[in-house]
Order: structure tokens, then C-alpha cells, then sequence
């Protein structure tokens, strides 16, 4: 996973980058996800609030953000379920 760079072409053998300090580099890769921009969206939690007795929000549904803060976010999740 690379955060901060900046995506200069993907090819069928990877992806070339560039991160904040200019520096490129290409990374080699039979798959490229990008995570580019984000909208919470709660629709799900919204349509199940009454009907299930428990639910919580974690990750880009609570907040954008990144995969840290949602892997965090839901493992304190986790440790608050009985």
C-alpha cells in the first residue's frame, strides 16, 4: 500500500508513481486499486438502525479516511461487542 504518491500512468505491468518529494518509481503489479477521494455513505446503516438491536459505523461510512483509521476504527468496534 502506498499513500501520498501520486499515479502517473498504469500499464498492463503495473503502475508508475510519484511521491511527494518528486521521486518516480514504477511498481510492478498484476492489479492496481486505486483509493482516490472519498464520500461516507450510510444508507445501509440508515435503512437497518431499527430493525437490528445493534450496529455501529466504521471506516469511509463514519468519515473518509484511509485503511488505517478504518482497521482501527473497526477493531474498537470489535472490542466494545459483547
Amino acid at each position: 500500500m502506498l499513500t501520498h504518491t501520486r499515479t502517473e500512468e498504469i500499464t498492463d505491468r503495473g503502475e508508475a508513481v510519484v511521491d511527494r518529494e518528486g521521486n518516480k518509481c514504477f511498481i510492478e503489479a498484476d492489479s492496481v486499486v486505486l483509493a482516490a477521494g472519498a464520500k461516507s455513505e450510510r444508507a445501509l446503516h440508515d435503512a437497518l438502525e431499527d430493525i437490528v438491536p445493534q450496529i455501529h459505523l466504521a471506516g469511509d461510512c463514519l468519515y473518509p479516511g484511509n485503511i488505517r483509521s478504518a482497521v482501527y476504527q473497526g477493531a474498537a468496534v470489535a472490542r466494545m461487542l459483547d
